[in-house]
């Protein structure tokens, strides 16, 4: 009788550490709403991740455009003062930023389609 009620003691103990908060269900609810939203093609180009699916993801990818526009703002203004070699640097960074984030979005497709293939068939 007593290891009978222990046991019992100890389900509702799991039982209650498995229980969903309240903060929990708000956070994957708002995950969901980023996913569910339809992302501005903009902030895909400039992920470093196929898709944007957490905010991180999406502050990342914000970071980046900005980043973009700042090189290309400041590429444009040393040109205009005639700053042609800091110009022409400037121009190859804002060449490389986007070429880049495409090889890493590349290769994280890649590794998850390996990793796709390494499981086994049954499952």
């Amino acid at each position: 009788m007593k290891e009978k009620e222990i046991e019992k003691k100890r389900e509702i103990k799991r039982e209650r550490r498995e229980l969903i908060t309240r903060a929990k269900i708000v956070e994957l609810l708002s995950e969901r709403h980023i996913r569910s939203q339809h992302t501005p093609v903009l902030l895909a180009w400039f992920s470093p991740n196929p898709h944007l699916s957490t905010r991180k993801d999406v502050s990342v990818a914000l970071f980046y455009s900005l980043l973009f526009c700042f090189l290309l703002i400041s590429s444009l203004l040393t040109f205009r003062y005639r700053f042609f070699k800091t110009s022409a640097l400037l121009l190859f960074f804002e060449i490389f930023l986007p070429v880049c984030l495409k090889i890493c979005r590349h290769r994280k497709l890649k590794r998850k389609r390996e990793r796709r293939f390494l499981l086994p068939i049954s499952m």
